[in-house]
């Protein structure tokens, strides 16, 4: 059973959470003065929402599997 949150595509709890994510890593990197941490939340949002649109698919085939392993790849690489 697909797990549909907001609208079919979750675009909508990507944009969510990305905003909030962010918001929370540039008051953090505002704060102490360091730019580091929104490489790491730039990068880490990528493989976030990659795992997260996974999951709530429920699709394991072996196509999205691949595109969520180098998504977030790419995340690390990122941060």
């Amino acid at each position: 059973m697909v797990v549909r949150v907001l609208d079919d595509y979750y675009l909508a709890i990507t944009a969510i959470l990305t905003i909030g994510y962010q918001l929370i890593f540039f008051t953090i990197a505002y704060t102490f003065q360091i730019d580091s941490v929104t490489d790491f939340g730039g990068g880490s949002n990528v493989a976030l929402l990659a795992i997260l649109t996974l999951v709530l698919g429920q699709t394991w085939y072996v196509r999205q599997i691949i595109a969520t392993t180098f998504a977030v790849l790419w995340g690390a690489r990122l941060g």
